[in-house]
């Protein structure tokens, strides 16, 4: 934790993330993915590592690819480790699939890449082209890219898709809420943070403020301009705790994965709801926003992790 001021705490995390790049891709099914596709992000997450792996420049039998010369597979599915005076540190995947479930039902997704993985946006789509033509699945379902936008850091962006800048996007965000009376939260998909694990399942402000900054700090530190990871301020960790619940309705889904290194299913599942919440400050609303933008807590990869905000009128005072 730090002592430095909130404010200044604010304006170093914006910079690092306008100096982190993104692509995101939208595509669909031709048909409703199967019931027994219990996590349908785990399976196309799957299509897309094989299919990254077997088209690799250089073979990947238990090997791993240098860092100076990392292949988009390696990039995206088995980042590295680093050394820093916290001691060995591992980095969040920088790959984020998002859908509901009724989006899922109809056959409809997003993914976006962050950092190093944007450069890899070729590749990315070729790889997924390629699945979509075999079909994906028992039953070959076959799918097409709808659209594509490419966030280049400092803001440029492919004329492939709308202007969209991580750092930027964060701060419209941050415009947009400042003084609201309160905030609106809800998941858009299962949130999995360790303190809703281990404890009760509910998403807390103090929460999500500690995971959503880590998320993004962390990756703007492996896959961005490399800003260092910054702590949060006291004066934040204070400000989250502050913030007042208005109503909440929380609770824990349970989901599951098949794991194909483990070979067994594996636990996936996550808090869901909504809540309303009064007390926040600027700083912690910049961290909110890129949460929303980059996804909160564990298995942002599988699909976990998206939670969707705005501003929100407080209802007037019982008498």
């Amino acid at each position: 934790m730090s002592d430095a001021p909130a404010a200044d705490f604010e304006e170093a995390f914006l910079d690092a993330l306008v100096e982190l790049p993104m692509l995101r891709l939208s595509a669909r099914f031709e048909a409703p993915l199967p019931l027994a596709w219990r996590e349908p992000a785990s399976v196309l997450r799957g299509a897309l590592g094989a299919e990254l792996r077997r088209t690799a420049r250089r073979p990947h039998d238990g090997q791993i690819c240098p860092p100076e010369a990392c292949c988009p597979y390696c990039t995206m599915f088995e980042p590295q480790p680093r050394r820093s005076e916290a001691g060995s540190l591992t980095p969040p995947h920088p790959l984020i699939v998002s859908a509901t479930e009724a989006e899922w039902a109809s056959g409809r997704f997003d993914i976006a890449l962050v950092g190093a993985a944007a450069r890899f946006a070729d590749p990315v789509v070729a790889s997924l082209e390629r699945i979509f033509e075999r079909g994906l699945g028992a039953k070959t379902i076959r799918g097409r890219i709808t659209s594509w936008t490419t966030i280049g850091a400092g803001g440029d962006v492919d004329p492939r898709g709308a202007p969209i800048n991580v750092g930027a996007e964060v701060r419209r965000r941050v415009r947009e809420w400042r003084g609201a009376p309160s905030m609106q939260l809800w998941t858009v998909s299962p949130v999995r943070l360790t303190a809703a694990i281990n404890a009760e399942p509910r998403l807390s402000p103090r929460a999500l403020t500690f995971a959503a900054a880590r998320r993004a700090a962390s990756l703007a530190a492996y896959f961005g301009g490399g800003a260092p990871a910054l702590p949060l301020t006291q004066e934040m960790i204070a400000a989250a705790e502050e913030v007042r619940p208005l109503e909440e309705a929380w609770r824990w889904k349970d989901g599951v994965r098949f794991s194909a290194r483990q070979r067994r299913d594996v636990p996936l599942g996550g808090v869901v709801g909504h809540g309303t919440y009064s007390g926040w400050t600027e700083p912690l609303l910049a961290v909110l926003g890129a949460g929303v933008v980059l996804g909160v807590g564990k298995s942002c990869s599988f699909g976990l992790g998206r939670l969707s905000a705005r501003a929100k009128e407080c209802p007037p005072a019982a008498d």
